[in-house]
């Protein structure tokens, strides 16, 4: 796939006259990032930007392609990782990595 799965606290940002999409606003987004291993595809989530202050900001609509809701399970681990629901998140703003196995 050409460009990175961001899981995300999405929101959308309209244009007040048209009401047109024109950006979405992110909060706390993670790379999904992939692996193969011994035959099984792996799922990690890792900072966005490791170099940004901001934690927040917006991305054009022009270039997003799709927006989904992600399974139960990523949600649960991108909870786990962003807020620290679980004692074996391992992500914080260091760009650490959490993972999901399929």
């Amino acid at each position: 796939a050409i460009g990175e799965h961001l899981v995300a606290d999405v929101s959308q940002v309209e244009d007040t006259v048209s009401d047109q999409i024109v950006a979405y606003w992110v909060r706390n987004p993670r790379i999904v990032s992939y692996r193969t291993q011994d035959g099984e595809i792996t799922a990690g989530l890792v900072t966005y930007c490791t170099v940004a202050a901001d934690t927040e900001f917006s991305l054009s609509a022009h270039y997003v392609v799709a927006v989904l809701d992600p399974k139960e399970d990523v949600l649960n681990i991108y909870n786990q990782v962003v807020y620290g629901n679980a004692s074996n998140a391992s992500d914080s703003e260091d760009g650490g990595e959490a993972g999901l196995t399929d």
